[in-house]
């Protein structure tokens, strides 16, 4: 409307005993603050996406199976890897075969602590690995927090 507000507006018959059609029932529900905070979150959303994109860090992001569903610009310089190569993959394909075990022993401790940020000097140097073979520098990881 002018005054920018959004409502649903739903239409249904009115039937009267006999089931016959007898006018109309109009609801109007106010969405507005919906709407609002539907916006709020999309800008929030793209605020944050170009701050990873802009950051000088590698940023990389797995689901629980482990498989790359961020990869940021600095992690593309970084690992020499495309993010639309790096998309979908397992992240073991930059962690050097010889400490896949290793690492994948540290994701398993990682997600059973309560931890949401591991230092480096905490638990070990986790190296990487770069689609052209040597190592990047060493990694740190990480735990979003949800809500």
């Amino acid at each position: 409307t002018s005054q920018n507000h959004w409502y649903v507006v739903r239409v249904f018959p009115y039937r009267t005993v006999d089931d016959h059609i007898d006018g109309a029932v109009l609801t109007f529900v106010d969405i507005t603050e919906r709407r609002q905070m539907e916006h709020a979150r999309r800008e929030s959303e793209e605020r944050l996406s170009s701050i990873v994109d802009l950051a000088l860090d590698a940023i990389i992001s797995i689901d629980a199976d482990e498989r790359i569903v961020l990869f940021n610009q600095a992690a593309e310089k970084i690992f020499r890897c495309p993010a639309a190569e790096a998309l979908g993959s397992p992240i073991d394909r930059f962690i050097p075969a010889r400490l896949r075990a290793a690492h994948a022993q540290h994701v398993r401790e990682f997600d059973q602590s309560s931890e949401t940020r591991r230092s480096i000097n905490r638990r070990g140097v986790i190296n990487g690995l770069r689609a052209d073979g040597p190592r990047p520098p060493s990694l740190q990881t990480g735990r979003a927090q949800k809500g």
